[in-house]
Order: structure tokens, then C-alpha cells, then sequence
């Protein structure tokens, strides 16, 4: 079943723009770890972090790792606890392509 996920960039202070939830300690550590992504690889818009979400709830996170590299790119994408193996994943991976 294909999932209705959407994707809120992070922004470079490592914030979800826009997204007014709580946020969770996992969350919290998620975008801890996109800020130490974006002082590594840089900040380049669109080749960043995102939120994923459904219905306002949050279910994970997925993003670029940097910027193309010889035409290519290379996605990660985390579900949060309670969420795996629901489709979520896919749906992330699907909506940054």
C-alpha cells in the first residue's frame, strides 16, 4: 500500500522549517547528527536532510548524503521507532527521487 508521505526540508540550523511538532529525544537526535552531516559535506539546497511525515506525525527522516558526484547521488533514510515495516521507507526513498 503506497503511503502519503511528505518531506520538510532541514534547514541549516537543522531545524524541520516550518514543522511545529514535538520534538521527540529520537528526532532530536536525528537532526543533531543532520547538523554534523551539513559541517561536514556543506548545505546545498536540495541536497539536504528531510523530515517525513504523515498526518503531522512524524515517521523519519531521509536526505542526500552530499551533493552529486559524477552524475550520481546516494540517499539515506531512517524510520523511527514504531513505524518500520509499514512502508514508510519506501515512500521516502520514492519522494526524493
Amino acid at each position: 500500500m503506497q503511503k502519503n508521505v511528505f518531506l520538510v526540508p532541514i534547514d541549516k540550523d537543522a531545524m524541520p522549517g516550518g514543522f511545529t511538532c514535538h520534538l521527540s529525544d529520537v528526532l532530536s537526535q536525528v537532526l543533531h547528527a543532520t547538523a554534523e552531516l551539513y559541517a561536514t559535506v556543506g548545505f546545498e539546497e536540495p541536497w539536504i536532510g528531510y523530515l517525513a511525515h504523515v498526518d503531522e506525525v512524524p515517521v523519519g527522516t531521509c536526505g542526500f548524503k552530499s551533493a552529486p558526484c559524477n552524475g550520481r547521488v546516494e540517499i539515506a533514510y531512517f524510520t523511527f521507532p514504531g513505524f518500520e515495516g509499514h512502508g514508510y521507507a519506501t515512500a521516502m526513498a520514492m519522494e526524493l527521487v
